[in-house]
């Protein structure tokens, strides 16, 4: 009797040593996990594979602030662009599964791997926290001073000048998509690596390239200006915020996508931290205040897909980009 009193005892020290050293004391069957339920304690790092001052950045940077608020830590973001924004993705993909690095890119991240940047799909690499916003629309933009109106007049205009009409591209993101599928759709564009947002905004300006594809918010200061025009957007439907600027296929032009953004950690995080930082996006999406800043900044409105919806979307996605695998990497 007295040997095992004493081994009781043992063991209640023991477990008491393990709670006093973080370690939890339940099996993976109870669900539990002591990191993932006492995260965050330290600062939280968002990764954005663009230079600051672009909607992506923007957009990461408007929800660390409002994060900090749900978390009670603080949150920075980390610039890492290159590569497509590879770089910025293998940074997190080889981190730490711990929910202290997040990677938030928007969708042509999804492009790595059609184009051959990266050679793992974005289920393999990564847990889908959810996508947490949505642009407003992106424009179709030209100069003022380029004779066409409209997509199928500008497509006509290629058609008839071979090579001679420069679009821009981002190799590897969504630009290089809009460009590649109007080539497709008959466009004889010559296609150029023309930079981030602001890069696109001032080539166009100078006259270094012909057509650029934005949101809409960044190029209508140089519509109201008279400089740029804008033929269409690429959304499925009229943005709220731009009634009269018409969709491209209300003009017949198969192009239907939205440019929108997600967060991302790495593979193996913990389920409980995953939630907790899913529940912690969907407080600062209900948000007024965050609802006011990004209308005001880019005329988004808040937009939330949680993670299995986030994932049914992003493999829809990847299955539309997978169409013109070849092209991509012709």
């Amino acid at each position: 009797m007295k040997k095992r009193i004493a081994l009781t005892c043992l063991l209640l020290v023991f477990v008491l040593f393990l709670a006093a050293c973080g370690v939890s004391t339940e099996t993976p069957e109870g669900g539990k996990n002591q990191a993932g339920s006492n995260w965050p304690t330290k600062t939280v790092e968002i990764v954005v594979p663009f230079k600051a001052g672009g909607d992506t950045d923007f957009n990461a940077r408007t929800y660390g602030k409002y994060l900090e608020q749900e978390l009670g830590q603080t949150v920075v973001v980390i610039n890492t662009e290159g590569a497509g924004g590879s770089l910025a993705a293998e940074s997190v993909k080889t981190s730490k599964a711990d929910g202290y690095k997040i990677f938030f890119g928007n969708t042509g991240f999804l492009l790595n791997e059609i184009t051959g940047i990266s050679d793992y799909t974005f289920d393999d690499a990564f847990e889908t926290v959810g996508i947490v916003a949505k642009s407003a629309g992106e424009a179709i933009v030209v100069r003022s001073d380029l004779p066409v109106n409209t997509v199928p007049e500008l497509i006509k205009l290629s058609q008839d000048n071979p090579g001679k009409y420069r679009i821009t591209s981002v190799t590897g993101g969504i630009m290089h998509y809009f460009a590649i599928r109007l080539n497709d759709l008959g466009a004889k564009f010559n296609i150029v690596d023309a930079g981030g947002v602001n890069d696109r905004i001032a080539a166009l300006k100078g006259g270094h390239v012909d057509v650029i594809v934005n949101t809409v918010q960044t190029v209508m200061p140089y519509v109201e200006s008279g400089d740029f025009k804008i033929l269409a957007v690429t959304s499925d439907q009229r943005s709220d915020a731009y009634p009269d600027i018409p969709t491209c296929v209300e003009q017949g032009i198969d192009i239907t996508i939205g440019l929108e953004y997600n967060m991302f950690l790495p593979k193996g995080t913990d389920q409980a931290i995953i939630e907790k930082l899913s529940q912690a996006i969907k407080n600062v999406s209900e948000k007024p205040e965050y609802a006011d800043e990004i209308k005001k900044a880019y005329d988004q409105v808040p937009y939330l897909l949680n993670l299995s919806e986030a994932k049914e979307r992003l493999f829809k996605q990847r299955d539309m980009f997978l169409e013109y695998k070849s092209l991509f990497q012709g």
